[in-house]
């Protein structure tokens, strides 16, 4: 907690609930991160953005809470709303080699909703490296360069734009329409960019 302090008290800070948090026990995540909800998943809006932050350590099988909450908050979108963009910490999908990381689960559920319901781009963590891919209309970050140890080294697969194994963080900017992403590695330079449309809901 004394890394996210200094920013967390000054701005905004929103989390989603990862394995970390919820090794053993919630509580802390709890304690800590208060968004005004009694579950690990919520959402907001801003700026022509519908923010929705799932927990990928509950259960969001079909019919789950969880999954009726995510249609429904999809469903609900301002007219006005330029972009969606989805945040939970394990990827529907990565090309890590290690098997124990490709939860193909998460990407039966939800990638179809994902498509069908328009959702812009999906941001997740939990592997250690940089991923980006193109899946069924959405763009996939995999953006795992800001935490411990580096030691994911994901391989290309057919939708794969980009990936890397450094440190690195995102960064995003919206303007008229458009949606700018940004991957920038500690040192400064440019890992990954590119520019979304908005399909306005």
């Amino acid at each position: 907690m004394k890394e996210i302090t200094p920013l967390a008290s000054a701005r905004p800070y929103l989390v989603s609930l990862g394995n970390h948090e919820a090794r053993g026990t919630t509580i802390p995540y709890e304690k800590y991160f208060d968004y005004g909800t009694s579950t690990h998943w919520y959402f907001f809006d801003y700026a022509g953005v519908r923010f929705i932050i799932l927990s990928s350590e509950d259960n969001i099988n079909k019919d789950s809470p969880q999954y009726n909450w995510l249609l429904q908050t999809l469903d609900s979108r301002p007219p006005k709303t330029k972009f969606t963009a989805v945040f939970l910490h394990k990827p529907i999908f990565t090309y890590d080699p290690r098997e124990s990381y490709r939860n193909t689960n998460l990407r039966e559920i939800l990638e179809s909703v994902f498509q069908e319901k328009k959702v812009d781009i999906v941001f997740a963590g939990h592997v250690h490296a940089y991923e980006h891919h193109f899946i069924s209309g959405f763009h996939h970050v995999i953006t795992g360069g800001g935490g411990v140890l580096l030691w994911a080294k994901p391989v290309p697969g057919p939708e794969t734009i980009k990936t890397e194994t450094c440190w690195h963080f995102c960064a995003v900017d919206i303007r008229n329409g458009e949606m700018n992403v940004r991957a920038i590695r500690n040192d400064g330079t440019l890992l990954d960019t590119f520019n979304i449309t908005s399909q306005e809901h």
